[in-house]
């Protein structure tokens, strides 16, 4: 963030008058001129008696940028707001809850796919990773419901990386597992579904 706590002698310039609330000052510093020149041109610099660029803000405190954002939208000052940048956040938000469903999906489907390959070593730790999971996912999809409707699509790739992780935990070939998933969309959620069980 580029702050200057100090105060600086601005000096009116001999411009042709500026529309109303537009600055036409320089500074007898060269430096603080070439700042202040390019808060003019592009509206990125905040006078106040110090200087702080939005964007850089928002890349040295994400936090700070996230109230600020927030408090000039609360006070309708909409004109100030870094839309440029809160636009790539809300996008980053969405894909980031897209992420989290398919690593969870993956973690959840390696252990169905070790515990129907390997029956030999289930036990309660599998289990209890299996259940977690799916608690993890319902509760992730009860907060975002949008995701729901491509959950089919999200589970074609996740088992594409559940294959990689249930290979590498178990030393079985990937061929060994199929291609496809085989659980329906239905049973990964069902608390009572475990493969090659009966109850």
């Amino acid at each position: 963030m580029i702050c200057f706590n100090y105060y600086f002698r601005l000096i009116p310039t001999k411009r042709k008058p500026l529309p109303y609330n537009s600055i036409a000052y320089v500074a007898d510093d060269f430096q603080m001129q070439s700042l202040l020149n390019s808060w003019y041109n592009c509206h990125t610099f905040i006078l106040t008696g110090h200087i702080m660029a939005s964007s850089l803000l928002h890349d040295q405190d994400f936090y700070a940028w996230t109230q600020q954002q927030v408090d000039l939208l609360k006070s309708g000052n909409l004109a100030d707001v870094d839309v440029k940048y809160l636009i790539e956040e809300i996008e980053s938000m969405g894909a980031s809850e897209r992420r989290e469903l398919i690593n969870r999906l993956a973690v959840l489907l390696a252990h169905l796919l070790k515990w129907q390959y390997q029956p030999s070593f289930r036990g309660r730790s599998w289990q209890l990773t299996i259940k977690e999971q799916r608690r993890q996912l319902q509760r992730l999809l009860k907060d975002n419901p949008s995701l729901q409707a491509r959950l089919a699509e999200f589970i074609v790739d996740a088992y594409e990386d559940s294959i990689l992780l249930a290979a590498k935990e178990t030393g079985l070939e990937e061929s060994t597992f199929p291609v496809q998933c085989s659980y329906a969309q239905d049973s990964l959620l069902n608390t009572e579904f475990y493969p090659g069980l009966e109850y």
